[in-house]
């Protein structure tokens, strides 16, 4: 508005061309400024950015679709092992892919490329020293006027630790599973709702329940009530005798019973 007015009053008197230049050069330094301000402004959350994205294991990396040239940040190739001096280049990529992996990965990122569909996939990498290291890589694809994907940005992040822990506990979980499998009692655990989460197969064979009730979440009710129904406590109601059970159950205490089934056993 003040160049606006400044260009008015130049027109009508010449001698306020001065007043003018002053303004302009004012307006001039002003903009200069507020662009300069907001140019260090945007390099310094860039920065914070980039600091974040390291101590998380993150690294960023664009493809354009249609010239096909790729960048990675700096963080991208510190988590990939690849040289600085090294041109971004997908077959530079897909050699330091686990060769287990490559196959999926190359068929999950040309799906999403010619879709444009957001993706996650997660594959192997082989680092120069020879060791392997677990990745994580999340994208999503920016579409031209006319729909047709154009350019595909990425995160890739280190899940190694993340991995390994998983990989742990799935072993140890494995060699659990082989103890409680082969103790000579039936095992069940149950939740805090009274819904089974962990069994051995003699649990069953020792309640006598048929398979397809024996499964994750059934209710101890359900459970019970098999036996009940069949007379294996005995006379009298089946519900009356499937809610003591589950009175007892409730108090999370060791108890214990005995009775005879009506097959003897």
């Amino acid at each position: 508005m003040a160049i606006l007015i400044g260009v008015t009053a130049y027109l009508g008197n010449p001698n306020a061309g001065l007043a003018v230049a002053a303004l302009l050069v004012l307006t001039t330094v002003v903009l200069l400024h507020a662009w300069l301000k907001q140019r260090a402004d945007a390099k310094a959350r860039h920065t914070e950015l980039e600091e974040a994205m390291s101590m998380a294991h993150i690294g960023r990396w664009e493809r354009r679709l249609d010239t096909d040239h790729l960048w990675w940040s700096q963080q991208t190739r510190v988590l990939l092992g690849i040289p600085d001096d090294e041109p971004a280049s997908y077959e530079g990529f897909m050699r330091r892919v686990h060769p287990q992996d490559r196959e999926h990965l190359s068929k999950t990122l040309k799906s999403a490329y010619l879709s444009g569909q957001q993706c996650e996939v997660a594959y192997r990498v082989i680092h120069a020293d020879g060791s392997t290291r677990f990745f994580h890589n999340q994208l999503k694809i920016e579409c031209d006027a006319q729909g047709t994907p154009c350019r595909a940005i990425g995160t890739v992040q280190d899940i190694t630790a993340q991995q390994t822990i998983a990989l742990e506990l799935h072993r140890q979980t494995a060699y659990l599973t082989a103890i409680v499998n082969h103790l000579p009692q039936g095992i069940s655990v149950f939740d805090e709702n009274l819904r089974l989460k962990y069994w051995n197969a003699l649990f069953a064979e020792i309640l006598e329940l048929p398979p397809d009730i024996v499964v994750q979440d059934v209710s101890f009710d359900d459970l019970i009530m098999v036996p009940a129904l069949r007379g294996d406590y005995g006379p009298g109601d089946p519900a009356e005798q499937v809610r003591q059970r589950r009175a007892l159950a409730e108090q999370f205490k060791p108890h214990r019973f005995e009775r005879n089934k009506p097959s003897g056993r």
